[in-house]
């Protein structure tokens, strides 16, 4: 049994290979205005597509076709009947169903009658199929349950496909509380989530977490250390549309290391419930590249978890955060932050985002972290640009503040800066 928490290492790698970023400043440096908001959206989708590629098998659903509603009156009926390597076919219309999803099928919307044209969608700067608008997948008629609108299999790969569906009106369901459901959830599943619109979820819209082998056990008893996973998620999430969720956009919980690539999340807002508001994407591992924008507490943060069981978590979260665009996340928290994450042999890092209006801060590393802060461009800012606090930073390489009408770069006296060139303007701070 134990032996299953190693199919998790191999997620552990293939994020580093894939996000490993360069120290150097890139060619959107060569020029204060060399990049604008729009530009550097169509470059970070640019690259997703890149990262997205050999992830993707196009070969695996070469089985049978079963359509919704033409052979299946439900959708879970068709999911039910089907097999690995079958593909799901649903037809337009609202569908009121929460589904579970088994591993190797693909669930896919209609593509005919010009399906795949791009539609805009309300408040977005990117766009998706015209099959995902008229494909919708509605809780509006269910209570409140710890049911998700989109459940998988335990252990369900990368073959197991769901691909454009709106996914709308999840009950409300406090995402603080143990047992809580998301409105996608991915627990100990590795899925690909392509060209989905998530939106008006009364919890997190997608939610990534692996499984331990303890997991029927009351909560306080359960032993949440990596040794005592059994299975691993590292799921594909890839161009969505996340919106207007009572939660985060996207959330990644310890040792979930899914790809997050082109998804644009936005106006994800949980406020109104008693604990303190998250940002529209929060990591433990990795974000890059997306879009982040109008989710007023913070764009992407990393943090370390709270400690639930009998034994706190055994290394603190690593988060690569790379090559996102991020802008007008509110006044309260930074457009990126990571708190209490990384360590010497896994910094965090922060590289080459694009960073425009932050409001509040551009990027902030504190509470003990250890990272690299690398070709980051911020601008526009209301208050500081980048902020080290209680940290230590290995490299602060190649970024440029523009228009920070506090301070660029503000290091802290209990912070430590090993190696600072080629940033503008030039940081000055007292501790080298």
């Amino acid at each position: 049994m134990r032996t299953k928490n190693r199919n998790l290492l191999p997620y552990l790698f293939i994020v580093s290979i894939f996000y490993l970023p360069t120290f150097f400043p890139h060619d959107c440096l060569a020029g204060d205005n060399a990049y604008s908001l729009e530009d550097s959206i169509v470059s970070a989708l640019a690259a997703a597509d890149d990262i997205a590629k050999p992830l993707l098998n196009v070969s695996f659903h070469n089985g049978r076709q079963l359509v919704v509603p033409d052979q299946f009156t439900s959708i879970q009926d068709a999911l039910d009947a089907a097999n690995s390597g079958d593909t799901v076919i649903v037809k337009p219309g609202t569908y009121y169903e929460r589904l579970f999803v088994r591993d190797g099928i693909k669930l896919t919307s209609f593509e005919g009658d010009a399906g795949n044209s791009l539609q805009a969608v309300d408040g977005a700067m990117t766009m998706l199929p015209r099959r995902t608008g008229r494909t919708i997948i509605d809780g509006a008629k269910d209570q409140s349950s710890p049911v998700a609108m989109l459940t998988f299999s335990t252990g369900a790969s990368r073959n197991t496909i769901v691909d454009g569906f709106t996914i709308q009106n999840l009950p409300n369901e406090n995402h603080h509380n143990p047992g809580h459901s998301h409105a996608v959830n991915l627990r100990g599943a590795s899925p690909v989530i392509m060209n989905c619109y998530v939106v008006n979820n009364g919890s997190t819209g997608i939610g990534n977490h692996v499984t331990y082998l303890d997991q029927d056990k009351v909560l306080g008893e359960r032993d949440f250390r990596f040794q005592n996973v059994e299975h691993a998620t590292g799921a594909v999430i890839y161009r969505n549309i996340v919106a207007y969720n009572l939660g985060r956009g996207i959330g990644c919980n310890h040792f979930a290391t899914s790809f997050l690539l082109g998804n644009e999340v936005y106006g994800n807002d949980d406020s109104s419930l008693t604990e303190s508001p998250g940002p529209g994407i929060g990591v433990k591992h990795g974000a890059a590249p997306n879009i982040v924008h109008d989710n007023p507490y913070g764009g992407i943060k990393g943090k370390q978890g709270v400690n639930q069981g009998k034994f706190p978590v055994d290394y603190p979260p690593r988060p690569i955060i790379r090559s996102n665009v991020v802008f007008r996340n509110g006044k309260q928290q930074p457009n990126i932050a990571c708190s209490s994450c990384g360590t010497d042999e896994l910094p965090v890092i922060i590289a080459n985002n694009f960073i425009f209006d932050t409001g509040a801060v551009g990027i902030n590393l504190g509470n003990g972290s250890i990272g690299v802060i690398a070709n980051n461009i911020v601008t526009s800012g209301q208050s500081k640009g980048i902020v080290v606090r209680n940290s230590r930073v290995s490299k602060l390489v190649g970024n440029v503040v523009l228009g920070a009408k506090d301070t660029a770069f503000f290091i802290s006296d209990d912070s430590e800066i090993a190696l600072a060139e080629k940033n503008r303007p030039t940081p000055q701070f007292k501790n080298r």
